[in-house]
């Protein structure tokens, strides 16, 4: 297998376990281990997220800045690693805020369905060998030196919509394309190896010793989906990587989820103060909540205005794509009266929005996990029968599985638990 997270096995990774924590990994033996997949002599056990590996990041490598020398400092030479033949150029991005605002003009003009957009450093806080919740903008310590600057964009699971070529999608990787028209005057391009040991061109010297602005991290409330995750263990140099027994870590699909770690780095920025960040967060949320407006889908609308309510709250902002809050003697007061769709296009029959497919590159859903997430139970015992292990899951609700089959609320469906095949990756 090739690797296609650059050398990062740990990429998409929801949570990390090491195996002689024996609290934690209580719950995570038990469960892997009925299902033949986490051998005693793991080192570490975790989860692949599937749902992350549905987003799109764009990573970039951030320079730091020496505040005392006036002058940004060189990147590690470990980067020229990402150029193979040693002969290829870099693109230098210096107005970094208005590649941001383009790129989210891009979407918001482009996308006529619901869409997922944050951007940030990432932290390298995380360690293989101790417990840990991942995020798309958390790595293990050992990458620090990649710097990485990372926008995410996630068109959710199925089809978006789209009203112009700006926006590409390819069915066979997976990846979309977004075009935000000639960037020449925010960018410009040098060999590498200039870049390695910032030799800037001469017109651009003058960028070498100008402090940077700083941008506040963008991450906003996520819609929570059904979300599916492959097990994953390590054993000395191999990693170990579940292609079956998918089952779901997130359930409640009607909710949104505010990630605090995120929310907590930009409320140390005072995002309030911070124009662009606010230009930039009322263009998406306005763009979110007309479309719902535009669906007269009240139950999203309802629970998306909850969510930004929630995300002002967390990041002490008063205002934000109409939504106020005040304070009284009550207590927080939210208050919204726009029910007018601010984006007309979202109501002009005349303006033609495409469906795309898309086509899922991780592991298809096993009717296991698609059943257990649509059960209030939370444990499934395991019975025998002929030799086979099956588990009994009782439905809340109606509904079609990936694989076809047809369910109906209360019904009780028996699913045979298969071991898991492997497929290994070596460490590195």
């Amino acid at each position: 297998m090739t690797n296609k997270y650059r050398g990062d096995v740990n990429e998409g990774l929801k949570s990390n376990i090491p195996s002689d924590d024996i609290i934690s990994t209580d719950s995570a033996y038990n469960f892997f281990k009925g299902i033949g997949a986490i051998p005693y002599e793991g080192i570490a056990v975790g989860e692949l997220d599937s749902r992350l590996l549905n987003e799109h990041i764009m990573s970039l490598l951030a320079l730091y800045y020496d505040s005392e020398n006036k002058t940004f400092i060189a990147p590690d030479k470990q980067m020229l690693s990402f150029d193979e033949k040693q002969a290829g150029a870099t693109i230098i991005i210096y107005n970094v805020q208005e590649f941001l605002r383009r790129l989210s003009l891009t979407l918001v003009d482009t996308l006529g369905s619901p869409f997922w957009f944050a951007y940030g450093l990432v932290d390298y806080c995380l360690s293989s060998n101790e417990r840990h919740e991942a995020y798309e903008f958390t790595k293990t310590k050992e990458y620090k030196w990649q710097q990485e600057f990372r926008v995410a964009v996630d068109l959710g699971v199925s089809d978006f919509k789209v009203c112009s070529n700006r926006i590409a999608y390819d069915s066979n990787s997976g990846a979309i394309i977004i075009d935000i028209g000639d960037i020449s005057d925010i960018a410009f391009s040098l060999p590498t190896s200039d870049f390695i040991n910032l030799k800037f061109p001469q017109k651009y010297n003058g960028i070498l010793h100008t402090s940077p602005k700083q941008i506040c991290p963008f991450y906003p409330p996520k819609k929570n989906t059904i979300s599916y995750a492959c097990p994953v263990r390590r054993n000395n140099d191999k990693w170990y990587y579940g292609t079956q027994a998918l089952y779901p870590i997130m359930r409640d699909t009607r909710n949104y989820a505010i990630n605090r770690f995120f929310a907590d780095k930009a409320r140390k920025m005072t995002p309030e103060t911070d124009s662009f960040f606010m230009e930039l967060a009322n263009l998406y949320f306005r763009h979110q909540l007309d479309i719902y407006k535009s669906e007269f889908n009240n139950e999203n609308l309802s629970s998306l205005l909850s969510a930004i309510v929630a995300y002002m709250i967390m990041l002490q902002i008063t205002s934000l794509a109409d939504v106020h809050l005040a304070v009284d003697s009550e207590g927080i007061q939210p208050s919204y009266h726009n029910l007018n769709v601010t984006d007309k296009r979202l109501l002009d029959k005349a303006h033609s929005y495409r469906n795309i497919s898309k086509h899922p590159i991780h592991p298809q859903n096993t009717d296991y996990a698609e059943l257990s997430s649509i059960s209030d139970d939370t444990e499934f015992p395991e019975y025998e029968y002929e030799g086979k292990k099956y588990c009994r899951i009782v439905v809340n609700q109606n509904a079609v599985l990936s694989s076809g089959l047809e369910v109906k609320k209360g019904e009780a469906v028996w699913v045979e638990v298969s071991k898991v095949k492997w497929f290994v990756v070596p460490k590195g």
